[in-house]
C-alpha cells in the first residue's frame, strides 16, 4: 500500500511540473498583420517581424457594398502555411465573427522566416511572410 501512496503522489508531483504545452497567448501583445479584400483586390501586410513570445494580431478589413453586391464580411479567409514548417499559422476566419479568435501565437518558434498563403474565395489568393526574431 506504501509504495502505491508513494507512485501516486510522484505522478501528481511530476504532472504539476511539466511544461505547458498549450500556445495561449490571448493577452500577447504583437504585431498586425493587415489584410484588406473586395472586388478583385487583396492587399495584405507582405512582411511583417514579430518576437517570439509575442503574437500575430490579424485585422481584416473587407470591402463593404462593393458592386458585386457579395458580403465579405461573411466570407472565409483561410490562412495556410505553405510547409510543414509553417503550418502554426493556419488559421480560418470571418470578419463577422465576433467571437473568433483573430491571433496566431508565436511562442515555441524557432527563429526564421516563415511562409503562408492568404485565401479570399472568389477573389484570390496572396502569400505574405513572417520572420520570427529573437527577444
Amino acid at each position: 500500500m506504501g509504495k502505491v501512496i508513494s507512485v501516486l503522489a510522484t505522478v501528481v508531483f511530476a504532472a504539476g511540473c511539466a511544461p505547458k504545452l498549450t500556445n495561449d497567448c490571448e493577452d500577447a501583445h504583437g504585431v498586425d498583420a493587415q489584410i484588406w479584400y473586395g472586388d478583385s483586390s487583396i492587399k495584405v501586410t507582405h512582411k511583417i517581424k514579430v518576437k517570439q513570445e509575442e503574437a500575430i494580431i490579424l485585422k481584416l478589413h473587407p470591402q463593404q457594398n462593393p458592386p458585386s453586391g457579395t458580403n465579405y464580411d461573411d466570407l472565409e479567409i483561410k490562412l495556410i502555411g505553405e510547409k510543414f514548417k509553417d503550418k502554426w499559422l493556419n488559421k480560418t476566419l470571418k470578419a463577422s465573427d465576433d467571437s473568433s479568435k483573430k491571433i496566431i501565437c508565436v511562442m515555441m518558434q524557432k527563429e526564421g522566416e516563415y511562409k503562408y498563403i492568404v485565401k479570399v474565395p472568389g477573389v484570390g489568393e496572396i502569400d505574405p511572410r513572417v520572420e520570427v526574431i529573437k527577444l
